[in-house]
């Protein structure tokens, strides 16, 4: 929901909500190993479980939207000459976002040109609108 890439189809939706719940699980479960390597098991309960997996599971979910906005994983794996991709929603976002001294043209219908920077722009070509400073 943070992020301006398409939703997925239910099925990834649904294979994406299990992969981060056994990271959540096994996280936890690493959480209560290090807290019994301490003597604090005893402090374990079932709320206690549910606020460390809920914390867990939000740190997770920002860790990810960290990294699916600013391309640092794929920065990486473009390093290795992994992949060309980025993880940014639309090749417009990656353009307008390592090129900010530059101005774009647009031409608009009946021969007219709209000259600046933008400020906002459509994730897909065929919608949405610009906003030019």
């Amino acid at each position: 929901m943070f992020t301006s890439h398409p939703k997925p189809s239910e099925f990834e939706r649904i294979v994406q909500a299990l992969i981060f719940t056994i990271l959540v699980q096994a996280i936890a479960e690493f959480v209560l190993w290090i807290g019994r390597l301490f003597g604090l098991d005893t402090l374990w309960t079932d709320a206690t479980e549910i606020v460390v997996s809920v914390g867990i599971a939000l740190l997770l979910g920002f860790i990810a939207i960290f990294f699916s906005n600013t391309d640092t994983l794929h920065r990486f794996a473009r390093f290795l000459r992994l992949t060309r991709e980025t993880s940014y929603s639309s090749e417009w976002y990656s353009a307008f976002h390592h090129n900010t001294d530059c101005y774009v043209v647009l031409h608009l219908h009946g021969q007219r040109r709209l000259y600046g920077w933008p400020e906002e722009w459509p994730s897909r070509p065929d919608q949405g609108h610009f906003r030019i400073v």
